[in-house]
């Protein structure tokens, strides 16, 4: 028996709850056509699926942060560098944005259409193929929060900002602690994760910083909000943080684990006995998902080389490990992913990025950036 069948029929042996976990064949680096990745011949019992790879570029830079789909479906990404990188469904790139402005973090992109990033010295905003603001601030190179009256919130060393689609300061607030993750927006309001000594704070940022509530350790910077509950990972325990009751509970816990929260699901990506295992729960705490992902360790080399997750349409996720194994989950339809690591050969750690409900992107630090779809 193969070693991917052995695989298998222990998923089935130990019941586990997923309908389909797809083991993918090896993607060739240097492929330059999208080939189909998915399960070999398995049983009738278990639901077939794949990870298809649609195109792979290698930008010939560093990156540091995760690049996004846009709302045209095109993929964005900005270099450590500065540059914005713009890149059409089919893979076709768009005349880059040189800023100039380095050590650039993740993009965000506003109503009409700019991309922002925020640096340790500035914010910047690029619109179509032009340079529309550099904004001197001390920010944090954080992913901004696009709001829906036009502007944005940028973490910064002292706390937050708010910037229009300009570029211009309209207001700032003093935050006590560091700013640990991207500020937030649960039920329409600002929400920030400041740590002070051993304890995470949440606070809501209306007028003056009002604390709502906290829980030991450090939040993770990859937190996200679903409805009124932030859900966050500390020391790799998912934590669930009720932002109008004002506590909170803890799920489980996963070496170096990192949390989600998508549409009546939680998600906690980490290691257990050595191996790699995404966990699903629903939204009473039951667990719904238990699925290996690998063997390899997981290997805490900063932010960049730590798991991460993302909501993926109603109640899934989108999911990278350290190792850089990639991948989407949905709850009755199955774990699809690549199981050999996309950034094997490249140096530093991986990000992931959303471009539609089941497609991804991965950004290697090395500068490889890849585009697949789960089927």
């Amino acid at each position: 028996m193969s070693p991917r069948r052995r695989l298998l029929g222990a998923i089935l042996l130990a019941g586990l709850a997923v309908s389909s976990v797809v083991l993918a064949d090896r993607v060739d680096p240097l492929a330059p056509q999208p080939v189909g990745v998915g399960l070999r011949p398995a049983p009738s019992s278990v639901p077939q699926s794949s990870v298809r790879l649609d195109w792979q570029k290698n930008l010939g830079t560093t990156l540091r942060g995760a690049p996004i789909g846009t709302a045209s479906g095109r993929v964005a990404i900005a270099t450590l560098g500065g540059d914005v990188r713009v890149f059409q469904e089919d893979g076709t790139e768009e005349p880059r944005v040189v800023t100039g402005m380095g050590e650039a973090g993740t993009l965000a992109e506003l109503t009409d259409g700019t991309l922002v990033f925020a640096t340790p010295n500035a914010v910047v905003g690029v619109l179509g193929r032009s340079l529309r603001f550099i904004t001197p601030m001390a920010a944090l190179p954080l992913r901004p929060l696009a709001l829906r009256s036009g502007g944005f919130v940028v973490a910064t060393r002292l706390g937050l900002a708010w910037v229009d689609a300009r570029g211009r300061v309209e207001s700032s607030m003093t935050l006590p602690g560091s700013v640990l993750a991207p500020p937030l927006l649960g039920r329409g309001q600002v929400h920030a994760l400041v740590a002070e000594g051993a304890r995470t704070w949440v606070l809501r940022a209306e007028g003056a910083p009002i604390r709502l509530g906290s829980f030991p350790g450090r939040a993770a910077a990859s937190s996200s909000v679903q409805g009124a509950t932030l859900v966050t990972s500390v020391d790799g325990t998912l934590v669930e943080f009720d932002l109008e009751r004002h506590t909170y509970v803890e799920r489980a816990s996963l070496e170096l684990g990192a949390g989600a929260a998508s549409e009546g699901a939680r998600w906690l990506l980490g290691t257990q006995a050595g191996r790699i295992t995404l966990l699903g729960f629903g939204e009473g705490g039951a667990e719904t998902v238990r699925a290996p992902l690998g063997v390899e360790p997981l290997v805490d080399g900063g932010p960049s080389a730590r798991p991460q997750l993302l909501a993926a349409g109603p109640g899934g996720v989108a999911f990278l490990t350290s190792s850089g194994v990639a991948g989407v989950a949905v709850p009755g339809d199955g774990v699809h992913f690549v199981s050999d690591p996309l950034c094997l050969l490249e140096r530093g750690g991986a990000a992931i990025g959303l471009v539609g409900e089941r497609a991804f992107v991965v950004a290697c630090e090395g500068g490889k950036l890849i585009r697949l779809r789960g089927n």
